[in-house]
Formats: C-alpha cells, structure tokens, sequence
C-alpha cells in the first residue's frame, strides 16, 4: 500500500494564476511559407514571475 501524496504549502497569496501563452511561429519549407504556434500555460503566483516565465519559453522558440 503507498502512502497519499505529501501535502503542498499554498503561499500567503494563495493559488497560483495561469497565463496561456501562444507564441506564433512562420517559416519556410520547400520554398512554402508555413504558419503555426506553439502554446503553454504558465502558472506562476505573481505576473511578473509569469512574464519572465513566459520571455523564457519564447526565446527558447526563437532559437
């Protein structure tokens, strides 16, 4: 039998909010110009950790 799962500390400020961040993406293949995105959500107790979160994750894309 395994133990229940350790309990999570919620901070003063509560629960963490989500950000859906969609950061579109263009390029070309064979000459074709192709369009997508790629999405995440970021959840993060302030907005400022969830921009920083967010500016990581794009120019992890950019790359």
């Amino acid at each position: 039998m395994t133990s229940p799962p350790s309990a999570v500390a919620v901070p003063r400020g509560g629960l963490p909010a989500s950000w859906l961040v969609t950061v579109p993406t263009r390029r070309i293949l064979e000459g074709r110009t192709v369009h997508a995105s790629r999405t995440w959500i970021v959840h993060a107790f302030d907005p400022a950790h969830a921009l920083k979160q967010a500016t990581a994750l794009v120019l992890t894309v950019l790359r």
